[in-house]
């Protein structure tokens, strides 16, 4: 089981403040390359491990295209190889996942 503590309240600040900002500035987006290449995007994938449970909660939530940054932080992918494509079912996967590794309550 992987042990995450709770974010600190800056690193929640943080997270917030990037995961708004990709938001506004890439909802218009199309290009899954693009808004996973967002400055703000990659920001987050920096902050590492500590984010995990917020992005899985913000994906159980708005099948945002996290997909990207759980591949980077995470080493270990739970989709299927056939699974492009279908954002819902990767997203209740990879929430699934979250769950199994203790990552969301």
């Amino acid at each position: 089981m992987t042990t995450i503590l709770a974010p600190s309240p800056s690193l929640t600040v943080r997270f917030l403040a990037l995961k708004k900002q990709w938001q506004d500035e890439t909802w218009l987006y199309s290009d899954p390359f693009a808004i996973c290449t967002h400055p703000a995007y990659q920001k987050i994938i920096g902050m590492g491990p500590a984010v995990l449970p917020m992005i899985l909660k913000d994906l159980e939530v708005s099948h945002r295209q996290w997909f990207w940054a759980l591949d980077a932080i995470v080493d270990e992918d739970p989709l299927p190889p056939d699974m492009n494509g279908n954002i819902k079912e990767q997203a209740r996967i990879w929430v699934e996942w979250g769950y199994r590794k203790g990552l969301l309550p």
